[in-house]
């Protein structure tokens, strides 16, 4: 990666992500490795530390109503924000933007996430954490559909679109034969994820 700010991709389940309290596995083909983590108890949290300077969460959230599930969010023990879901949920929704930190010193920072009101089942589940770093040695990154180091080829041939099941709500795609698409990097491996 050659930015000056990359995006690293953190998974639910990865063990740099420390849980507390009763938490349940759950998750779907349509989540990031099919899989997300969520509590039905008030009190429990999960931490995550990270050099860099922005984190945000991403979650799937459950119709359920009214939802009575919120969460609260702190870095480096100081409270910066809260999720609740709203009343008039008509269906479940996924890869959603749970909360995102103010923009913070590039440096090492803890994340602490708290399920701050719960019912007996769960209504928000943790699906994947990403955060802004000026390093190149960590990962895996991220890299969107609509970054500008994606080369579509020819433009004109291909649309953009998205569903609330996509990654981040964005696509891109082509019925075109011969459409390509090209992306440089370093490193030793890539995947890539489509609809």
């Amino acid at each position: 990666m050659s930015k000056s700010s990359n995006m690293v991709i953190v998974d639910d389940r990865d063990p740099s992500i420390k849980y507390t309290g009763a938490w349940t596995q759950a998750g779907s083909s349509i989540e990031f490795d099919s899989t997300t983590t969520c509590s039905s108890t008030e009190g429990t949290s999960a931490s995550f530390t990270f050099t860099g300077t922005q984190v945000t969460v991403f979650g799937t959230v459950a119709a359920k109503n009214p939802p009575d599930a919120a969460l609260s969010f702190a870095v480096d023990k100081t409270t910066t924000g809260t999720f609740t879901p709203p009343n008039n949920m008509t269906s479940d929704v996924h890869h959603t933007t749970l909360w995102t930190s103010p923009v913070l010193a590039s440096g090492t920072h803890t994340l602490v996430l708290t399920q701050t009101t719960a019912q007996a089942a769960c209504v928000i589940y943790l699906d994947y954490l990403m955060y802004k770093t000026p390093s190149n040695t960590v990962g895996p990154y991220l890299v969107d559909d609509n970054d500008p180091a994606i080369k579509y080829t020819p433009a004109a041939s291909w649309g953009t679109g998205g569903a609330e099941y996509d990654f981040l709500h964005t696509t891109h795609g082509s019925n075109a034969a011969g459409a390509s698409f090209s992306y440089t990097f370093q490193g030793k491996a890539s995947r890539s994820m489509a609809t």
